[in-house]
């Protein structure tokens, strides 16, 4: 065999070689799964199906959204554990899932570091302070005079304890060097009820579930717990503008999470593209009116996002002493 002939050889070996390797490659092969630990109609339900309705063309398979609501999202995450790890079977996880509960579920049946591989961050939302706009907290000021004057005598609403905004009352709490009283509700929409007829003082709540009360002029956002303010809300200073303590950031986000073991290229492939729909003018538009902000990151960043609010969140449910079944 001359020269030119072995290089052909060879060539074509390679080519060959190379197209079985291009099709372990390709992702997906099939339609793509992405559970959902909130009911139907929730907001992170309503977030993934604008995410399968963009991804779907884009990867030319249909992603398929399934509600798993229910056990602090225990039920959706043994869902995705009983899963292969091939990819093509998601989680929509929030900070509660993976930075919380490890600290305040008293049997967790998974590990966050273990079980899961990060994809991309998909939106946050962060918390305002929210009171009666007929009672005496207007400012942030006046809230932690009030506390301060008479220690325990606020009563703050929660929808649970431990949940987010409980957590974000006690950091508060901390920061300032004041003592709420905290009430838990059944039903976190009757915290606002509660809040527009004097019963209950004050909340930390997400725009999207106050806005209503605040439109007809029941309710007033204070302050937002964030480092700016929100271009939706202009007028609403952040805490720090308005008294309290700077750098008093707490908010809620929700990730795409995939089985641990999952092809690294398919992790990489799904974060690419999640960030490209979240640039996508009409899906900001539809986030908008849902009153959450599109925040894409890398895996690499979205695991350590979760690693920093494990810390954050071991030494708040510590200090609370506080566990829920």
């Amino acid at each position: 065999m001359d020269r030119r002939t072995a290089l052909g050889a060879m060539g074509a070996a390679c080519a060959t070689a190379m197209v079985p390797l291009a099709r372990a490659q390709a992702f997906p092969e099939r339609p793509v799964r992405i559970i959902v630990p909130f009911a139907s109609g929730s907001t992170p339900d309503v977030v993934a199906r604008i995410l399968a309705a963009k991804l779907s063309p884009r990867w030319g398979q249909q992603v398929i959204v399934e509600p798993r609501p229910g056990g602090n999202g225990v039920i959706a995450i043994a869902a995705l554990k009983s899963s292969p790890p091939t990819g093509h079977d998601l989680l929509l996880a929030s900070s509660s899932h993976l930075a919380v509960n490890p600290h305040l579920l008293r049997n967790v049946n998974y590990s966050v570091e273990k079980d899961f591989a990060p994809i991309s961050l998909v939106f946050h939302t962060p918390f305002f302070i929210v009171t009666s706009a007929a009672g005496p907290l207007q400012s942030m000021k006046s809230l932690i005079a009030a506390a301060q004057a008479s220690p325990g005598k606020l009563n703050v609403g929660v929808p649970y304890l431990g949940s987010p905004p409980h957590l974000a009352v006690s950091m508060l709490e901390k920061a300032v060097g004041i003592k709420m009283t905290v009430i838990p509700f059944r039903d976190g929409q009757q915290i606002y009820t509660a809040i527009a007829a004097g019963d209950v003082d004050l909340s930390l709540a997400t725009i999207g579930s106050t806005l209503p009360l605040v439109q007809a002029g029941k309710l007033k956002l204070i302050a937002i717990a964030a480092p700016k303010r929100l271009a939706r809300q202009p007028d609403v200073p952040t805490v720090g503008e308005a008294g309290g303590p700077m750098g008093y950031d707490v908010n809620t986000w929700v990730g795409l999470v995939a089985r641990s073991g999952a092809p690294q290229h398919a992790i990489q492939k799904m974060a690419d593209d999640v960030a490209e729909v979240l640039r996508d003018p009409e899906v900001v538009e539809q986030f908008s009116r849902l009153g959450i902000e599109p925040e894409s990151s890398t895996p690499a960043a979205m695991r350590a996002r979760t690693a920093s609010d494990n810390a954050t969140y071991a030494e708040v449910v510590k200090r609370l002493g506080i566990s829920i079944e």
